[in-house]
């Protein structure tokens, strides 16, 4: 009975094992990451490829690549401070606020902290490309809170009511 327990078992294994993230295992180029799909409590944090399409209305959505596309892709729509963890940081290239309440801060250093300015991107504006802002690839932290960007800030984008 054991013997065809631990065999049974070990056919089980071998079956799940393949569709368990290979994110969650420990990498040589840095810590365990995260799995495809997070949820946490009370916000939804999706990590994936995308497509500006993809990016739900209500949401602001961050790309890996330029024009809304390729991964890492994550999306918030709760008011608060994110850090882009292992997946995006500093390789955010495009981004859309579709939120019509907050506004989208991106900041280069993790908690909301800087050293090399911060940005602003106003309710329903998109950024096909970062660079063109000289903010490619240097978002480390974001943070939806309530109105408009303030005058005398960095603001960047265009309207982009629309997929």
């Amino acid at each position: 009975m054991k013997r065809t327990l631990g065999i049974f078992s070990a056919a089980v294994i071998s079956l799940v094992a393949p569709t368990l993230p290979a994110a969650a295992a420990d990498t040589a180029d840095g810590p365990p990451r995260a799995p495809a799909t997070q949820q946490s409590p009370g916000l939804k944090s999706t990590f994936g490829p995308a497509s500006a399409s993809q990016c739900n209305s209500g949401y602001a959505c961050l790309w890996g690549n330029r024009d809304w596309s390729g991964g890492p892709w994550r999306q918030e729509n709760d008011p608060g401070l994110y850090n882009t963890g292992y997946w995006n940081n500093d390789e955010t290239s495009s981004v859309w606020n579709r939120q019509t309440n907050y506004r989208l801060w991106l900041y280069n250093r993790e908690n909301g902290s800087t050293t090399e300015g911060v940005v602003c991107v106003p309710k329903m504006y998109g950024v096909k490309n970062l660079d063109d802002y000289n903010f490619d690839d240097r978002v480390s932290s974001f943070r939806l809170d309530i109105g408009s960007c303030p005058s005398g800030t960095t603001t960047i984008g265009s309207y982009k009511p629309n997929p």
